[in-house]
């Protein structure tokens, strides 16, 4: 999946590795992702931190897997790429 920026045109040609995600399961209405480039998590929580500020502390989604990028839901803007054993890339 790539979640693309707000206002992005899309060009397989030209994708942004750090917004390509895997999808790990799904759970009801939720589904949840991990970054392509993520291996381990060094921190708890990495992910996808956000600082509350009602609460005074970070917060961040399950250890390593999110619902959303950058505060936006991952599965309401994410378009379906299609990748071969070569590594081509393709919209699915």
């Amino acid at each position: 999946m790539y979640a693309p920026e707000e206002g992005e045109s899309f060009d397989v040609n030209n994708l942004n590795i750090s917004r390509m995600f895997n999808v790990n399961d799904f759970n009801g209405g939720t589904c949840y992702f991990s970054p392509n480039s993520f291996a381990k998590n060094i921190a708890p929580k990495e992910i996808d931190l956000n600082y509350d500020k009602t609460k005074d502390k970070t917060s961040g989604s399950f250890d390593s897997k999110t619902a959303s990028y950058k505060g936006v839901s991952i599965k309401e803007i994410c378009i379906k790429l299609k990748i071969d054993r070569l590594g081509n890339v393709s919209n699915s």
